[in-house]
């Protein structure tokens, strides 16, 4: 799987995931000072290309350095929905033609809309292998995906039908989430048990209804090497019924489409 990105791809997940493999490891002074770098450049690059951004630091003559980046940052203002939806065509300056669409998820009111790019997929990816190696899988371990609509979330992803695909040939396998009847979760029960995953990531809410499901049942359940619980508050009873049933360990991920996995 990963010459599929090394060779057809050409993507930087690889290595952006090497990066974050090592970066791991950093003290906290280390990882401070690539956090300072990063951020130094990103401003840098948003006064002098984003027209928004601009405007902003000659108005309210914001001056900064790479020396004092953590307090300059301060002095922008936060960027809000609202802000977001205003400015719209003043937030972004496109380079080729590597950007697509994405929403917010919504949870707080009207969803907003902004541009992600390719390079923003390739960090994401690689966060989500390193989150994965943390909980025991390694790239193209089989893993079963309690998600979704695979190929409706891939479309409103930007990754088209190829990022479909890539989760076919990547060891991932999708039970769709949005059918949840006793009938699907027959089936889910089975598939997990002829799969045998490493690892099953899932929303917090399906993976509560269905280890309800199985213990109601009396049903057999393989037990992977962790369970990875997303999208969802892991209330302490859940992890521990989630964790009695498939006698596994829960990692809790938490992220948002804005800015994909942060925490783990």
């Amino acid at each position: 799987f990963p010459i599929y990105w090394k060779y057809i791809k050409h993507a930087k997940v690889l290595q952006y995931y090497k990066l974050l493999q090592k970066n791991q490891w950093a003290t906290r002074e280390e990882n401070s000072n690539i956090q300072r770098i990063k951020l130094f450049k990103l401003i840098q690059y948003a006064s002098q290309n984003i027209p928004y951004y601009h405007r902003i630091i000659k108005e309210h003559n914001i001056l900064f350095s790479e020396d004092t980046i953590f307090d300059d940052i301060k002095k922008f203002p936060l960027l809000t929905k609202d802000i977001i939806r205003t400015n719209f065509d003043k937030l972004h300056k496109f380079r080729d033609n590597s950007y697509y669409l994405n929403t917010s998820g919504g949870s707080t009111g009207e969803p907003a809309v902004f541009y992600q790019d390719r390079d923003y997929f390739a960090w994401a990816t690689a966060t989500k292998y390193l989150f994965n190696e943390w909980a025991g899988r390694k790239i193209g371990d089989p893993m079963v995906k309690l998600w979704g609509s695979s190929l409706q979330d891939a479309l409103r992803s930007g990754q088209g039908f190829t990022g479909y695909l890539r989760q076919q040939i990547s060891g991932v396998t999708i039970l769709n989430s949005y059918r949840m009847t006793e009938k699907d979760m027959y089936k889910y029960v089975q598939r997990i048990n002829y799969i045998k995953p490493c690892l099953i990531l899932t929303y917090t809410s399906n993976i509560n209804e269905l280890t309800r499901f199985i213990q109601e049942h009396h049903l057999s359940i393989y037990s992977p090497s962790a369970v990875m619980t997303s999208a969802g508050v892991l209330y302490p009873e859940v992890r521990t019924r989630i964790e009695e049933v498939f006698r596994a360990p829960v990692f809790n991920r938490y992220g948002s489409r804005e800015v994909s996995d942060i925490a783990c």
